[in-house]
């Protein structure tokens, strides 16, 4: 998360996939949107803090 929070604080982004090969993840969902079966993680800000979510698969 302090990858995360470091580039955030630079350059604001509205998710952000972490993984091996996230190519194409997500890209059909909204930028607010974390699917509960998902095969990387995913930063999201929320509430002012980022908010982490692992993958599940």
């Amino acid at each position: 998360m302090s990858v995360a929070r470091r580039v955030h604080g630079a350059v604001p982004f509205r998710r952000a996939l972490v993984g091996f090969e996230t190519y194409g993840e997500g890209s059909e969902q909204t930028s607010d949107v974390v699917p509960d079966r998902r095969f990387c993680g995913y930063v999201l800000p929320r509430g002012g803090a980022l908010t982490y979510w692992a993958p599940t698969d």
